[in-house]
Protein backbone atom coordinates (compact mmCIF):
# COMPACT_ATOMS: atom_id res chain seq x y z
CA UNK A 1 0.00 0.00 0.00
CA UNK A 2 1.56 3.49 -0.79
CA UNK A 3 2.11 5.46 1.98
CA UNK A 4 1.23 9.52 1.29
CA UNK A 5 4.84 10.72 0.61
CA UNK A 6 4.41 7.71 -2.10
CA UNK A 7 1.46 9.84 -3.22
CA UNK A 8 2.54 13.18 -3.07
CA UNK A 9 6.22 12.15 -4.84
CA UNK A 10 4.15 10.77 -7.76
CA UNK A 11 1.85 13.23 -8.31
CA UNK A 12 3.64 16.59 -7.59
CA UNK A 13 4.38 17.45 -11.00
CA UNK A 14 1.12 17.09 -12.20
CA UNK A 15 -0.46 18.85 -9.16
CA UNK A 16 2.28 21.74 -9.40
CA UNK A 17 1.43 22.11 -13.02
CA UNK A 18 -2.44 22.60 -12.86
CA UNK A 19 -1.45 25.46 -9.83
CA UNK A 20 0.89 27.23 -11.91
CA UNK A 21 -2.37 27.44 -14.52
CA UNK A 22 -4.43 28.62 -12.63
CA UNK A 23 -2.48 30.90 -11.32
CA UNK A 24 -1.11 31.87 -14.92
CA UNK A 25 -5.08 32.53 -15.86
CA UNK A 26 -6.40 34.04 -12.30
CA UNK A 27 -3.13 36.50 -12.57
CA UNK A 28 -4.84 37.74 -16.54
CA UNK A 29 -8.03 38.01 -14.68
CA UNK A 30 -6.68 40.29 -11.77
CA UNK A 31 -3.61 41.94 -13.40
CA UNK A 32 -4.88 45.12 -12.96
CA UNK A 33 -5.55 44.97 -9.15
CA UNK A 34 -3.13 45.07 -6.37
CA UNK A 35 -5.22 42.80 -4.49
CA UNK A 36 -5.57 40.15 -7.53
CA UNK A 37 -1.52 40.39 -7.98
CA UNK A 38 -1.03 39.39 -4.15
CA UNK A 39 -3.85 36.95 -4.50
CA UNK A 40 -1.81 35.03 -7.83
CA UNK A 41 1.49 35.53 -5.21
CA UNK A 42 -0.34 33.68 -2.29
CA UNK A 43 -1.38 30.76 -4.64
CA UNK A 44 2.15 30.65 -6.43
CA UNK A 45 3.61 30.06 -2.43
CA UNK A 46 1.34 27.44 -1.49
CA UNK A 47 2.40 25.54 -4.81
CA UNK A 48 5.68 25.66 -3.38
CA UNK A 49 4.80 23.88 -0.55
CA UNK A 50 3.34 21.45 -2.70
CA UNK A 51 6.99 20.44 -3.42
CA UNK A 52 7.18 18.73 0.17
CA UNK A 53 10.73 19.74 0.43
CA UNK A 54 11.67 17.18 2.87
CA UNK A 55 9.39 14.14 0.88
CA UNK A 56 10.13 14.79 -2.29
CA UNK A 57 13.56 13.41 -4.21
CA UNK A 58 16.03 16.09 -5.76
CA UNK A 59 15.51 15.13 -9.27
CA UNK A 60 11.89 15.99 -8.41
CA UNK A 61 12.97 19.29 -7.67
CA UNK A 62 15.12 20.21 -10.08
CA UNK A 63 11.76 19.10 -12.21
CA UNK A 64 9.97 21.44 -10.46
CA UNK A 65 12.44 24.54 -10.66
CA UNK A 66 12.84 23.77 -14.75
CA UNK A 67 9.01 24.34 -14.73
CA UNK A 68 9.44 27.36 -12.96
CA UNK A 69 11.99 28.66 -15.13
CA UNK A 70 10.07 27.69 -18.20
CA UNK A 71 6.33 28.09 -17.38
CA UNK A 72 6.03 31.28 -14.76
CA UNK A 73 5.33 34.24 -16.55
CA UNK A 74 8.35 36.24 -15.25
CA UNK A 75 8.18 39.11 -18.15
CA UNK A 76 4.38 39.51 -17.94
CA UNK A 77 4.12 40.56 -13.92
CA UNK A 78 6.48 42.96 -12.49
CA UNK A 79 5.60 41.16 -8.97
CA UNK A 80 7.08 38.01 -10.38
CA UNK A 81 9.70 39.32 -11.81
CA UNK A 82 13.17 37.22 -11.89
CA UNK A 83 15.35 40.66 -10.85
CA UNK A 84 13.44 40.59 -7.90
CA UNK A 85 15.01 39.16 -4.81
CA UNK A 86 12.51 36.73 -3.86
CA UNK A 87 10.22 35.03 -6.85
CA UNK A 88 9.46 31.54 -7.61
CA UNK A 89 12.50 30.54 -8.61
CA UNK A 90 14.84 31.69 -5.71
CA UNK A 91 12.20 30.37 -3.40
CA UNK A 92 12.01 26.86 -5.00
CA UNK A 93 16.02 27.65 -4.65
CA UNK A 94 15.72 27.75 -1.32
CA UNK A 95 13.32 25.10 -0.78
CA UNK A 96 16.46 22.92 -2.14
CA UNK A 97 18.69 24.40 0.00
CA UNK A 98 17.08 24.09 3.02
CA UNK A 99 15.97 20.36 2.11
CA UNK A 100 20.15 20.16 2.00
CA UNK A 101 20.80 21.77 4.70
CA UNK A 102 17.85 19.30 6.49
CA UNK A 103 19.39 16.34 5.66
CA UNK A 104 23.04 16.74 6.36
CA UNK A 105 22.97 19.05 9.51
CA UNK A 106 19.90 18.25 11.07
CA UNK A 107 19.46 14.45 10.70
CA UNK A 108 22.77 13.50 9.73
CA UNK A 109 22.14 11.71 6.53
CA UNK A 110 24.81 10.45 4.38
CA UNK A 111 24.27 12.97 1.67
CA UNK A 112 26.43 12.29 -1.04
CA UNK A 113 27.72 15.69 -1.89
CA UNK A 114 31.20 14.88 -2.15
CA UNK A 115 34.04 17.45 -3.39
CA UNK A 116 35.73 18.18 -6.39
CA UNK A 117 37.86 20.76 -7.90
CA UNK A 118 35.03 22.78 -9.06
CA UNK A 119 34.08 23.19 -4.71
CA UNK A 120 37.25 25.07 -3.76
CA UNK A 121 37.29 27.15 -7.63
CA UNK A 122 34.06 28.08 -6.97
CA UNK A 123 35.21 29.36 -3.08
CA UNK A 124 37.81 31.29 -4.63
CA UNK A 125 35.17 33.12 -7.38
CA UNK A 126 32.77 33.99 -4.53
CA UNK A 127 35.33 35.46 -2.32
CA UNK A 128 36.39 37.76 -5.81
CA UNK A 129 33.01 38.15 -6.27
CA UNK A 130 32.16 39.21 -2.40
CA UNK A 131 35.61 41.68 -2.46
CA UNK A 132 34.45 43.50 -5.77
CA UNK A 133 30.94 43.97 -3.98
CA UNK A 134 32.96 46.59 -1.90
CA UNK A 135 33.35 48.70 -5.06
CA UNK A 136 30.03 47.93 -6.36
CA UNK A 137 27.78 51.36 -7.47
CA UNK A 138 24.94 49.49 -6.15
CA UNK A 139 25.96 47.12 -3.27
CA UNK A 140 22.73 45.48 -3.30
CA UNK A 141 22.56 44.76 -6.47
CA UNK A 142 25.98 43.10 -6.04
CA UNK A 143 24.77 40.88 -2.74
CA UNK A 144 21.86 39.96 -4.77
CA UNK A 145 23.72 38.62 -7.95
CA UNK A 146 26.09 36.46 -5.26
CA UNK A 147 22.80 35.09 -3.35
CA UNK A 148 21.48 33.95 -6.82
CA UNK A 149 24.89 32.33 -7.96
CA UNK A 150 24.66 30.00 -4.64
CA UNK A 151 20.44 29.36 -4.95
CA UNK A 152 20.01 29.43 -7.93
CA UNK A 153 23.08 28.28 -9.67
CA UNK A 154 26.37 26.63 -7.62
CA UNK A 155 23.55 24.44 -6.02
CA UNK A 156 22.12 23.47 -9.02
CA UNK A 157 25.53 22.19 -10.35
CA UNK A 158 26.17 20.39 -6.49
CA UNK A 159 22.55 18.43 -6.55
CA UNK A 160 23.08 17.43 -10.48
CA UNK A 161 26.82 15.92 -10.19
CA UNK A 162 25.40 13.54 -6.88
CA UNK A 163 22.44 12.66 -8.69
CA UNK A 164 22.79 8.71 -10.30
CA UNK A 165 23.52 8.78 -14.02
CA UNK A 166 19.86 7.37 -15.00
CA UNK A 167 18.26 10.10 -12.94
CA UNK A 168 20.21 12.98 -15.25
CA UNK A 169 19.30 11.02 -18.13
CA UNK A 170 15.54 11.32 -16.95
CA UNK A 171 16.47 15.24 -16.35
CA UNK A 172 18.10 15.61 -20.02
CA UNK A 173 14.63 14.14 -21.19
CA UNK A 174 12.54 16.41 -19.28
CA UNK A 175 14.00 20.02 -19.73
CA UNK A 176 13.69 18.65 -23.87
CA UNK A 177 10.16 18.16 -23.65
CA UNK A 178 9.64 21.16 -21.60
CA UNK A 179 11.38 23.58 -23.24
CA UNK A 180 9.50 22.62 -26.56
CA UNK A 181 6.45 22.87 -24.42
CA UNK A 182 7.22 26.66 -24.36
CA UNK A 183 8.57 27.37 -27.93
CA UNK A 184 5.59 25.85 -29.16
CA UNK A 185 3.60 28.16 -27.00
CA UNK A 186 5.73 31.09 -28.58
CA UNK A 187 5.29 29.69 -31.94
CA UNK A 188 1.30 29.44 -31.92
CA UNK A 189 1.78 33.07 -29.76
CA UNK A 190 3.66 35.11 -32.49
CA UNK A 191 1.95 32.99 -35.79
CA UNK A 192 -1.11 33.23 -34.42
CA UNK A 193 -2.01 36.26 -32.14
CA UNK A 194 1.08 38.28 -31.85
CA UNK A 195 0.27 38.96 -28.43
CA UNK A 196 0.03 37.05 -25.34
CA UNK A 197 -2.64 34.68 -25.42
CA UNK A 198 -2.98 34.92 -21.98
CA UNK A 199 -3.03 38.57 -21.55
CA UNK A 200 -4.47 40.11 -25.04
CA UNK A 201 -3.54 43.28 -23.79
CA UNK A 202 0.24 42.15 -23.95
CA UNK A 203 1.42 42.81 -27.79
CA UNK A 204 4.34 40.88 -28.78
CA UNK A 205 5.18 43.94 -30.66
CA UNK A 206 9.11 43.20 -31.45
CA UNK A 207 8.26 41.05 -34.16
CA UNK A 208 10.62 38.01 -33.00
CA UNK A 209 9.43 35.06 -30.84
CA UNK A 210 9.07 36.07 -27.10
CA UNK A 211 7.47 32.73 -25.12
CA UNK A 212 6.81 32.82 -21.32
CA UNK A 213 10.25 33.43 -21.03
CA UNK A 214 10.12 36.94 -22.84
CA UNK A 215 12.97 38.91 -24.31
CA UNK A 216 13.86 37.36 -27.74
CA UNK A 217 17.62 36.87 -26.72
CA UNK A 218 16.93 35.42 -23.86
CA UNK A 219 14.89 32.49 -25.77
CA UNK A 220 17.33 32.42 -28.64
CA UNK A 221 20.23 31.04 -26.07
CA UNK A 222 18.12 28.68 -23.96
CA UNK A 223 16.70 27.26 -26.96
CA UNK A 224 19.51 26.73 -28.83
CA UNK A 225 21.57 25.39 -25.93
CA UNK A 226 18.93 22.72 -25.90
CA UNK A 227 18.30 21.73 -28.97
CA UNK A 228 21.07 19.22 -29.12
CA UNK A 229 19.84 17.84 -26.04
CA UNK A 230 16.61 16.79 -27.80
CA UNK A 231 18.62 15.70 -31.22
CA UNK A 232 21.12 13.26 -29.03
CA UNK A 233 18.16 12.15 -27.37
CA UNK A 234 16.66 10.73 -30.49
CA UNK A 235 19.81 8.89 -31.40
CA UNK A 236 20.18 7.27 -28.39
CA UNK A 237 16.41 6.27 -28.13
CA UNK A 238 15.35 6.55 -31.78
CA UNK A 239 11.53 7.45 -30.52
CA UNK A 240 10.35 9.60 -33.48
CA UNK A 241 8.74 12.39 -30.29
CA UNK A 242 12.49 13.90 -30.15
CA UNK A 243 12.68 14.34 -34.08
CA UNK A 244 9.57 16.48 -33.67
CA UNK A 245 10.63 18.03 -30.59
CA UNK A 246 14.14 19.49 -32.53
CA UNK A 247 11.60 20.17 -35.53
CA UNK A 248 9.64 22.98 -33.05
CA UNK A 249 12.76 24.28 -31.24
CA UNK A 250 14.57 24.85 -34.49
CA UNK A 251 11.52 26.99 -35.52
CA UNK A 252 11.67 28.34 -32.54
CA UNK A 253 15.12 29.44 -32.83
CA UNK A 254 14.54 30.94 -36.45
CA UNK A 255 11.94 33.07 -34.65
CA UNK A 256 13.83 34.63 -32.59
CA UNK A 257 15.95 36.23 -35.30
CA UNK A 258 19.26 36.00 -32.89
CA UNK A 259 21.60 35.80 -35.58
CA UNK A 260 24.12 35.38 -31.90
CA UNK A 261 21.88 32.26 -31.24
CA UNK A 262 21.93 30.94 -35.20
CA UNK A 263 25.88 31.39 -34.90
CA UNK A 264 26.25 29.51 -31.88
CA UNK A 265 23.73 26.93 -33.23
CA UNK A 266 26.33 26.36 -36.30
CA UNK A 267 29.28 26.17 -34.49
CA UNK A 268 27.55 23.56 -32.05
CA UNK A 269 26.60 21.33 -35.17
CA UNK A 270 30.41 21.46 -36.29
CA UNK A 271 30.94 20.46 -32.85
CA UNK A 272 28.02 17.68 -32.94
CA UNK A 273 29.19 16.41 -36.14
CA UNK A 274 32.98 15.94 -35.12
CA UNK A 275 31.71 13.20 -32.81
CA UNK A 276 29.25 11.50 -34.37
CA UNK A 277 30.66 8.60 -36.49
CA UNK A 278 30.60 8.34 -40.00
CA UNK A 279 26.92 6.85 -40.13
CA UNK A 280 25.50 9.19 -37.72
CA UNK A 281 27.18 11.87 -39.27
CA UNK A 282 25.50 10.87 -43.31
CA UNK A 283 22.20 10.53 -41.63
CA UNK A 284 22.60 13.87 -40.02
CA UNK A 285 23.50 15.40 -42.98
CA UNK A 286 20.50 13.93 -44.58
CA UNK A 287 18.08 15.00 -41.98
CA UNK A 288 19.51 18.70 -42.03
CA UNK A 289 19.27 18.78 -46.02
CA UNK A 290 15.37 17.92 -45.58
CA UNK A 291 15.10 20.42 -43.77
CA UNK A 292 17.12 22.67 -44.93
CA UNK A 293 14.69 22.22 -48.57
CA UNK A 294 11.27 22.53 -46.23
CA UNK A 295 11.83 25.45 -44.81
CA UNK A 296 13.21 26.70 -48.09
CA UNK A 297 9.67 26.53 -49.75
CA UNK A 298 8.55 28.31 -46.80
CA UNK A 299 9.00 32.10 -48.60
CA UNK A 300 7.86 34.31 -46.06
CA UNK A 301 10.04 32.37 -43.40
CA UNK A 302 12.76 32.62 -45.84
CA UNK A 303 12.72 36.15 -46.94
CA UNK A 304 12.62 37.27 -43.04
CA UNK A 305 15.72 35.05 -42.26
CA UNK A 306 17.45 36.38 -45.28
CA UNK A 307 17.02 39.74 -44.41
CA UNK A 308 18.48 39.46 -40.79
CA UNK A 309 21.36 37.71 -42.03
CA UNK A 310 22.15 40.54 -44.03
CA UNK A 311 21.12 43.41 -42.47
CA UNK A 312 22.82 46.51 -42.57
CA UNK A 313 25.06 47.55 -39.73
CA UNK A 314 26.09 50.64 -41.10
CA UNK A 315 24.49 52.97 -38.38
CA UNK A 316 26.48 54.52 -35.79
CA UNK A 317 24.59 52.75 -32.97
CA UNK A 318 23.67 49.06 -34.92
CA UNK A 319 23.78 46.27 -32.52
CA UNK A 320 26.86 45.65 -33.96
CA UNK A 321 28.49 49.23 -33.84
CA UNK A 322 27.52 49.04 -30.51
CA UNK A 323 29.19 45.97 -29.35
CA UNK A 324 32.07 47.21 -30.92
CA UNK A 325 32.26 50.56 -29.23
CA UNK A 326 31.81 49.14 -25.98
CA UNK A 327 34.99 47.11 -25.98
CA UNK A 328 37.30 50.50 -25.49
CA UNK A 329 34.55 51.41 -22.59
CA UNK A 330 35.26 48.41 -20.68
CA UNK A 331 38.59 48.29 -21.09
CA UNK A 332 38.28 52.14 -19.84
CA UNK A 333 36.63 51.20 -16.59
CA UNK A 334 38.47 47.61 -15.56
CA UNK A 335 41.73 50.34 -15.81
CA UNK A 336 40.67 51.89 -13.22
CA UNK A 337 39.83 48.58 -11.32
CA UNK A 338 41.51 45.86 -12.96
CA UNK A 339 41.95 43.01 -10.28
CA UNK A 340 38.14 42.77 -8.96
CA UNK A 341 35.99 45.27 -10.95
CA UNK A 342 32.81 47.22 -10.20
CA UNK A 343 31.03 44.53 -8.10
CA UNK A 344 28.58 41.81 -9.96
CA UNK A 345 25.63 43.39 -11.69
CA UNK A 346 27.14 46.70 -11.97
CA UNK A 347 28.48 46.79 -15.45
CA UNK A 348 25.37 48.86 -16.69
CA UNK A 349 25.94 51.23 -14.42
CA UNK A 350 29.78 51.97 -14.83
CA UNK A 351 28.96 51.69 -18.77
CA UNK A 352 26.14 54.37 -17.67
CA UNK A 353 28.76 56.68 -16.40
CA UNK A 354 32.21 56.37 -18.40
CA UNK A 355 30.18 55.89 -22.12
CA UNK A 356 30.89 58.75 -23.69
CA UNK A 357 27.80 58.99 -25.74
CA UNK A 358 23.93 58.72 -24.71
CA UNK A 359 23.29 56.55 -26.91
CA UNK A 360 25.51 54.08 -25.66
CA UNK A 361 25.00 54.62 -21.75
CA UNK A 362 21.33 53.25 -22.30
CA UNK A 363 22.98 49.85 -23.79
CA UNK A 364 24.62 46.80 -22.34
CA UNK A 365 27.82 45.58 -23.17
CA UNK A 366 26.33 42.80 -25.14
CA UNK A 367 29.04 40.74 -24.47
CA UNK A 368 28.72 38.39 -21.39
CA UNK A 369 32.68 38.08 -20.80
CA UNK A 370 32.86 41.88 -21.05
CA UNK A 371 30.36 41.98 -18.59
CA UNK A 372 32.03 39.76 -16.43
CA UNK A 373 35.22 41.44 -16.34
CA UNK A 374 33.55 45.14 -15.50
CA UNK A 375 31.52 43.13 -12.93
CA UNK A 376 34.21 41.16 -11.55
CA UNK A 377 38.18 41.99 -12.73
CA UNK A 378 40.45 40.01 -14.44
CA UNK A 379 40.51 37.98 -10.78
CA UNK A 380 36.76 36.90 -10.94
CA UNK A 381 36.70 36.58 -14.93
CA UNK A 382 40.19 34.38 -14.49
CA UNK A 383 38.89 31.81 -11.94
CA UNK A 384 35.38 32.04 -14.26
CA UNK A 385 37.11 30.84 -17.09
CA UNK A 386 39.50 28.44 -14.80
CA UNK A 387 36.02 26.41 -14.00
CA UNK A 388 34.68 26.42 -17.46
CA UNK A 389 37.82 25.43 -18.65
CA UNK A 390 37.92 22.06 -15.98
CA UNK A 391 34.65 21.12 -16.45
CA UNK A 392 35.32 21.18 -20.91
CA UNK A 393 38.28 19.62 -20.63
CA UNK A 394 37.03 16.88 -18.68
CA UNK A 395 34.58 16.18 -20.41
CA UNK A 396 36.09 16.28 -23.35
CA UNK A 397 38.93 13.79 -22.30
CA UNK A 398 35.79 11.65 -21.25
CA UNK A 399 34.06 12.21 -24.94
CA UNK A 400 37.77 10.71 -26.58
CA UNK A 401 38.36 7.93 -24.68
CA UNK A 402 34.79 6.53 -23.97
CA UNK A 403 32.62 6.36 -27.34
CA UNK A 404 31.42 2.44 -26.63
CA UNK A 405 29.52 3.56 -23.19
CA UNK A 406 25.84 3.33 -23.27
CA UNK A 407 25.63 7.62 -21.97
CA UNK A 408 27.79 8.57 -24.89
CA UNK A 409 25.33 10.12 -26.70
CA UNK A 410 24.14 12.31 -23.70
CA UNK A 411 27.44 13.36 -22.89
CA UNK A 412 27.94 14.72 -26.84
CA UNK A 413 24.37 16.07 -26.33
CA UNK A 414 25.41 18.13 -22.77
CA UNK A 415 28.91 19.03 -24.05
CA UNK A 416 27.39 20.78 -27.12
CA UNK A 417 24.89 22.16 -25.51
CA UNK A 418 27.24 24.00 -22.72
CA UNK A 419 29.60 25.04 -25.77
CA UNK A 420 26.83 26.51 -27.30
CA UNK A 421 25.52 28.73 -24.48
CA UNK A 422 29.53 29.97 -23.93
CA UNK A 423 29.85 30.95 -27.56
CA UNK A 424 26.43 32.31 -27.60
CA UNK A 425 27.31 34.16 -24.42
CA UNK A 426 29.65 36.46 -26.38
CA UNK A 427 26.70 38.23 -28.15
CA UNK A 428 24.61 38.80 -25.26
CA UNK A 429 24.69 39.94 -22.10
CA UNK A 430 23.26 37.06 -21.28
CA UNK A 431 25.43 37.46 -17.38
CA UNK A 432 23.01 40.69 -16.87
CA UNK A 433 19.77 38.18 -16.40
CA UNK A 434 19.17 36.07 -12.94
CA UNK A 435 18.40 33.10 -14.82
CA UNK A 436 22.26 33.12 -16.54
CA UNK A 437 23.79 31.26 -13.07
CA UNK A 438 20.23 28.69 -13.83
CA UNK A 439 21.20 27.88 -17.06
CA UNK A 440 25.67 28.31 -16.36
CA UNK A 441 25.66 25.93 -13.81
CA UNK A 442 22.97 23.35 -15.17
CA UNK A 443 25.15 22.76 -17.78
CA UNK A 444 27.95 22.48 -15.36
CA UNK A 445 26.06 20.25 -13.61
CA UNK A 446 25.06 17.84 -16.33
CA UNK A 447 28.35 17.73 -18.01
CA UNK A 448 30.12 16.67 -14.41
CA UNK A 449 27.53 14.45 -13.37
CA UNK A 450 26.83 12.69 -16.94
CA UNK A 451 30.90 11.72 -16.80
CA UNK A 452 31.18 10.62 -13.19
CA UNK A 453 30.31 7.04 -13.14
CA UNK A 454 32.52 6.45 -16.24
CA UNK A 455 35.42 4.74 -14.55
CA UNK A 456 32.65 2.00 -13.37
CA UNK A 457 31.35 1.46 -17.03
CA UNK A 458 34.50 0.13 -17.85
Amino acid sequence: MLSINNVLRNNIIIKLLIVIFLSYVLGAVFVSSTIGQIFVLVILFFSLLLVKTFSSSYDSIITIILIAVFFIPFSYFPFLNIFNVLNPVVLLGIVLASKVFYEKFIIKKQVLFQSDPIDYLYLAFIISALISTLFAISKLGALNWVFYSYITGFLIYKVLTNLKTEQIVKIVKLIVIIATLCSFYGIVEFLLFRRSLFLPEIRVGTGRLTSCLGHPLLNGIIYTSIWPLSYICYLQTKKRIYILTSFILIVAILLTFSRGSWLAGLIGLFFLFSFLNFRYKLRSLLAFLILGLIFSVISPLRQEVRDRIFQSERKSFSSWNIRIKSIPIAFQIVKERPFFGGGPFNASRYKDRFAPEFELRKTSFENSYLGLLVDLGFVGLSIFIAIVIFVLWKCLLILCAGKSSPYYFYRVGSFVSLIILLVNMATFNFDSYRLFHFFLWFYLGLNIGLTKDYKNEN
